[in-house]
């Protein structure tokens, strides 16, 4: 398992790094300024002024890794140990040697909690958009 995680996080980390950096050229430096000039430390300034700013990106940029995780069966084959047995790779193996109805029930599920997700995400947006 540890090599899995040790491969997994090799190849995902790029991902969030790209995201935030692409975040944080945008990021004003006058604002933390302003917050070190209004009495606070270096950890302050950074928890509650840049950390705020740049969590968009954290989050898109870890939802993108994990998509790409998932995606990336070959490279859990490959750094997979003989006893591991991940879901993408349980999914692959099971798809090459013959669908199953847990595979269907599987993709049924993961597709409905992905919709989930979205209807949510747009729900609150539009009551965020109401009461603004």
């Amino acid at each position: 398992m540890l090599t899995l995680l040790i491969g997994h996080t090799v190849f995902c980390v790029p991902y969030i790094l790209m995201e935030v950096k692409a975040r944080l050229v945008g990021l004003d430096p006058s604002l933390e300024e302003a917050a070190r000039d209004l009495g606070a430390t270096s950890m302050r300034a950074f928890l509650d002024v840049t950390l705020p700013l740049i969590m968009p990106a954290v989050a898109s940029g870890s939802l993108l890794a994990f998509a790409m995780s998932m995606d990336d069966v070959v490279i859990s084959i490959f750094i997979n140990g003989p006893r591991l047995s991940t879901l993408p790779i349980k999914v692959y193996t099971q798809i090459k040697t013959g669908v199953t109805p847990e595979i269907n029930a599987l993709c049924t599920i993961m597709l409905a909690f992905t919709v989930v997700i979205l209807l949510v995400y747009s729900l609150i947006k539009k009551l965020k958009r109401k009461y603004k």
